[in-house]
């Protein structure tokens, strides 16, 4: 029994970081009333379904404390499958109608409570499968709507969904766990989740921000990082970091990162990359190429080191420049023979 203490301890602190992050999300995140209070109750009731693991292995919970678990369980696929609905529309105001989406909470938390009319574990496996079908729901709209939607956002609510589906999961393995160590594994690995949620949330405070403004905000930058990558091609500056490169563009940090995934879909590095790759593949293809060593070459596009050209070269290509270069000029020698012989034909 000395492993649950650990574990104990482990979940529990998860159960605090819950309540960390829906604090977070009330008094400093920014964005959408109704969005952060969705999200707020999607995490308490995870919160509350850990709770009840972590009683369950450590005393003798009472019924009361097993109908509030299921409470929670039933919830998490409602306000998840809510959270996605409203996020497609941020103009909208919450339906009573919506509220039946927490009925199969609510009446199972009766079954349990006081009476039993239904054994507890039957419950959790109906509770466990309608938070499967509401999450389904939510994961049909963001897959629907992807395009539609900034790359921030979009990548958040298919994490978010991908993490809710593998909690489900593994609430669902703890009824059939044969041991308390399974179980309370059970809970260790979902707390494991929910610290990567928290991380998350701390570095990225627009989550909530209705698409326009992500896209206002991006807009502003978007010309002139085309300018500073396309026309003044300042890539080629040797050891340029986005902290520099924003300064260049006298814009905070964050914002030119916000905008340059938004347009590009690359980390930084690897953006700066494929330009000064598409460069030396340019240079590359020029019949006077062999008169100018690679390395060279790889030096005014803007590497700092052989090693880091040949490495992104390779990654970008699936070639070493020369090999690149052989392809590319045999394939234009034989266009260019084809051009004359079909000249000559005539």
């Amino acid at each position: 029994m000395d492993y649950l203490l650990p574990l104990s301890i482990f979940s529990g602190i998860a159960v605090t970081t819950c309540g960390f992050i829906a604090t977070y999300i009330l008094l400093v995140s920014k964005g959408n009333k109704l969005l952060r209070l969705l999200f707020v109750g999607l995490m308490l009731s995870v919160a509350i379904r850990i709770g009840k693991s972590i009683i369950y292995y450590l005393f003798e919970i009472p019924v009361f404390g097993i109908a509030f678990g299921y409470l929670g369980l039933a919830s998490i696929g409602a306000f998840f499958w809510l959270y996605i609905k409203y996020s497609r529309n941020h103009d909208a105001e919450f339906k009573t109608v919506d509220f039946l989406f927490f009925l199969p909470a609510l009446v199972g938390f009766f079954f349990i409570w006081p009476q039993e009319i239904l054994p507890a574990k039957t419950m959790y496996f109906f509770g466990t499968f309608w938070s499967f079908l509401c999450t389904s729901f939510g994961l049909f709209y963001i897959v629907k709507d992807w395009a539609k939607k900034p790359m921030l956002v979009r990548n958040w609510q298919l994490m978010l969904a991908v993490s809710i589906t593998i909690i489900l999961a593994l609430f669902w393995s703890q009824l059939y766990a044969d041991t308390l160590f399974e179980y309370a594994l059970g809970s260790g690995m979902v707390s494991l989740i929910v610290y990567g949620l928290f991380f998350f949330l701390l570095k990225k405070n627009k989550l909530h921000v209705s698409p326009k403004e992500i896209s206002s905000v991006n807009q502003e930058l978007l010309n002139k990082i085309e300018e500073a990558l396309e026309v003044q091609k300042l890539y080629r500056k040797n050891a340029l970091t986005v902290n520099e490169f924003a300064t260049l563009l006298d814009q905070p940090t964050y914002k030119v990162s916000l905008a340059l995934r938004e347009k590009y879909n690359k980390p930084f590095p690897e953006l700066i990359n494929h330009f000064r790759i598409n460069d030396i593949k340019e240079m590359l293809s020029d019949p006077n190429s062999n008169l100018f060593k690679v390395e060279a070459l790889a030096y005014d596009a803007g590497f700092s080191t052989p090693s880091a050209f040949y490495t992104a070269f390779k990654k970008e290509t699936g070639k070493t420049p020369r090999t690149y270069q052989k392809e590319v000029l045999k394939t234009r020698k034989r266009q260019k023979d084809v051009t004359c012989n079909e000249d000559f034909s005539y």
